[in-house]
């Protein structure tokens, strides 16, 4: 609201704003990403967990008590890279630490984040909007925001640690790299595919790619309102938090799973986006749009579920191969809100009006995934298979932690009993 202020209400320039805030967070987010995973290596999940609040409140409190561009675009820009490093880097490098071993277990595991991301979205829009009414000015949104980032710290506050002290791998100078992602492209082919679809081609579909894009759309081309787009994200928090994709990992199974994926959101749901809201302008088609979309909205679990078993197979720290993909889907994330920004800038001025090409351009990229996937054959799921069910008889029923002895994990019941 604050940035459609500052462009006078023209959505073409402010859309083009988004896309280049979106950029600068990106390339921020690249810097930081992998020595922050990389530390968490060495000294722990939890401070790194708990790094990502705590930046949240100075922020959002900023730009409550000085509500200009300069604070909004410092927020957007430093909030949300460490809200990615701590909320999806490093707390999947945790995720890791229990269930890397076995890559369905871990691709559920990925899925059940959605819950969580969910209740965000399906509480946070609504708060922030009723919150702009009682204090009749957008900055009240971003002191709801650091309220809910308080209580998130003192939640990972009491986050148990789960990367053993016999796993931790001292961090090194030549960490600090921002590039050192470049060794997973000289990896062996299975673990380099399933690190291309699960981070880089699948990261062109994520939300928060198309965010600025969506914004723009509903607002001028679709027509929606305040009041219909904060419910247009309610429900899709009301999706994340049902998490449909989780029954279809486990009907399916992980393969078949990310190619149905693949097809109903980067294929079908995007192409939807470009056509159906702009024959019917009504609210509802972004809903159902939305809800046809969200089948794929998993479609990066399993191969990122079995690229961090290969990694680890191929003597990766869990931490560091997490930031590696953060940063490769980093590197992705500073060009493509950019270019989707500019696509669409581009395509409704100067009496130009073909506002779902962004849209149709993700649809090609979606293509281009499903072939690259299919690369991964049969038998080198099979393969994984097998070094996975060899690795099943030593789980630890408390934690899950895979093991040859007994559970390492200091803070697993199974230690206590």
């Amino acid at each position: 609201m604050m940035l459609f202020k500052a462009y006078n209400g023209d959505i073409s320039q402010v859309s083009a704003a988004m896309a280049q805030l979106a950029s600068i967070s990106a390339i921020f987010e690249f810097m930081v990403n992998s020595p922050l995973a990389k530390l968490s290596d060495q000294f722990g999940r939890k401070a790194f967990l708990m790094l990502g609040p705590a930046v949240n409140i100075v922020l959002k409190t900023l730009v409550f008590l000085y509500p200009t561009y300069f604070f909004v675009a410092l927020d957007r820009i430093v909030s949300n890279s460490f809200s990615t490093i701590s909320g999806t880097t490093v707390a999947i490098a945790s995720m890791s630490d229990l269930f890397s071993d076995t890559p369905m277990d871990f691709a559920k595991a990925l899925s059940g984040l959605s819950n969580y991301y969910g209740v965000g979205l399906l509480f946070g829009p609504i708060l922030g909007l009723q919150a702009q009414r009682w204090g009749g000015h957008p900055r009240y949104a971003f002191l709801v925001s650091a309220f809910f980032a308080a209580l998130q710290l003192v939640n990972a506050s009491g986050i148990l640690e789960t990367l053993s002290l016999k796993d931790r791998k001292p961090f090194k100078m030549s960490d600090i790299n921002p590039f050192s992602f470049l060794k997973i492209f000289k990896e062996e082919r299975k673990l380099f595919t399933a690190s291309i679809v699960g981070g880089a081609l699948q990261q062109i579909c994520e939300g928060k790619n198309l965010a600025d894009v969506h914004q723009s759309f509903s607002r001028r081309d679709v027509g929606m309102n305040e009041s219909e787009r904060s419910t247009f994200v309610a429900f899709i928090g009301i999706i994340l938090f049902v998490n449909p994709q989780k029954y279809f990992l486990r009907w399916f199974g992980g393969p078949k799973y990310t190619t149905l994926a693949i097809f109903a959101n980067h294929i079908g749901g995007v192409l939807m986006y470009s056509t159906l809201p702009l024959v019917i302008r009504q609210a509802w088609t972004m809903m159902f749009t939305c809800a046809v979309s969200s089948i794929g909205w998993g479609a990066s679990d399993y191969p990122r579920a079995i690229a961090t078993k290969l990694a680890i197979q191929a003597g990766w720290g869990r931490g560091e191969y997490s930031g590696a993909l953060a940063q490769l889907r980093a590197a992705v994330a500073v060009v493509t809100p950019y270019v989707l920004g500019n696509i669409y800038a581009w395509s409704t001025s100067n009496g130009r009006s073909y506002p779902g090409l962004a849209y149709q351009f993700v649809s090609v990229t979606g293509i281009l995934t499903y072939f690259y996937w299919r690369t991964i054959t049969d038998e080198d799921i099979e393969e994984i298979k097998v070094q996975t069910t060899k690795a099943e008889g030593n789980k630890c029923p408390i934690c899950w932690k895979i093991t040859t002895e007994s559970c390492s994990r200091t803070n697993c019941a199974a230690n206590k009993s």
